[in-house]
């Protein structure tokens, strides 16, 4: 899914030029992203991504530009356990593993935990996993100078839309004590996955890149974009959107036209 949605983006970079000869360039960057304004709602931690975007601009009027944006992040995402499983509403968790935050399963009731409660020849431990693939498509106007010769400074804003899928793993890891084998111990380990969630809540977005031209129809670039989602009624996913912001730190290629 990914592969082929970037082997689009490319496609669409290369035919820009000739198809719209108002296009001056195409940029190609990698990224680093996190929030500062986490959702409190699901007591997130902490979020991180990584990824790329692929840019289209275009000249309008002198110095004003329009450009095109296509993305892809991937974020690893810590939040509370509890909430955790509050927010994903896992119906096959709850009904035979219950609450796993509780060591001494004092309340024990479901299959799971009586199993481990109940036999001590068995032992096990859960692991939540949760990450998050977002897709940010976007417009943006910018006005770009040039401070000193070969050097191009961009400011921008625009808004876009962050397609997300949201998924959750366990790590589980079980083990099992043969006392009539000299206490052999057999371990297995394997991943239950939910359901993913999914939105696309929108967002503003302004930022500011910098140019600088190395060849005829090459430039490296370096950029910082910030987006503030705009809210419940913009969008939807909003309320399982792990961040209420996202920043993003790039550099990359730029081929001019």
């Amino acid at each position: 899914m990914k592969n082929k949605i970037f082997t689009l983006l490319f496609l669409v970079a290369l035919c820009a030029g000739p198809v719209f000869p108002q296009v001056s360039s195409v940029d190609f960057s990698g990224a680093v992203s996190g929030s500062f304004r986490k959702n409190t709602d699901w007591k997130i931690e902490s979020v991180k991504g990584y990824g790329g975007d692929v840019s289209v601009k275009f000249n309008l009027y002198q110095n004003f530009k329009l450009s095109i944006r296509a993305g892809y992040r991937v974020f690893s995402i810590k939040q509370d356990a509890n909430a955790l499983f509050a927010e994903y509403n896992w119906k096959y968790w709850q009904r035979y593993y219950g609450n796993i935050n509780d060591p001494n399963f004092k309340n024990a009731t479901q299959w799971v935990q009586t199993l481990l409660k109940g036999d001590s020849t068995y032992s096990a431990t859960f692991n939540p996993v949760q990450d998050m693939d977002v897709f940010p498509v976007g417009i943006t106007l910018s006005y770009e100078f040039s401070p000193v010769a070969h050097l191009s400074v961009r400011p921008y804003i625009g808004s876009e839309m962050l397609f997300y899928q949201k998924r959750l793993y366990i790590d589980e890891t079980w083990k099992k004590k043969f006392s009539q084998l000299d206490n052999y111990v057999y371990s297995y380990s394997f991943r239950d996955m939910d359901q993913y969630v999914i939105g696309n809540p929108i967002a503003g977005q302004l930022g500011i890149d910098a140019e600088y031209q190395v060849h005829d129809l090459v430039k490296l670039t370096a950029g910082f974009d910030y987006s503030v989602t705009y809210g419940p009624s913009a969008g939807a996913g909003y309320a399982h959107f792990p961040m209420r912001d996202m920043f993003s730190a790039k550099l990359g290629v730029m081929l001019l036209y």
